[in-house]
């Protein structure tokens, strides 16, 4: 049997798979390029399409101010940035 996840708005989801995916975050000379494993699962009602977590932050050494909507990671000696909307 399968333990169920908490979503954010409490009701329980289940697993549906792993996906291996590349990822490319920056544009330009101030990209990187890495490998991602994600989980699957059936999300009702929720204006996110994925979610970085903890390992994939510390990996590119990223710096994250959710107040700003911001993301800043470091690429070859450069510094990135994402802005969410």
């Amino acid at each position: 049997m399968h333990t169920p996840l908490t979503e954010f708005t409490g009701h329980s989801v289940y697993l549906l798979g792993v996906a291996s995916l590349w990822v490319t975050m920056g544009k330009g000379v101030t990209s990187t390029t890495f490998r991602v494993q994600f989980t699957v699962v059936d999300i009702h009602d929720s204006s996110y399409n994925g979610l970085i977590g903890r390992p994939i932050l510390t990996a590119i050494k990223a710096i994250v101010s959710p107040v700003h909507l911001k993301l800043k990671f470091l690429t070859e000696g450069h510094i990135s940035e994402m802005s969410g909307d």
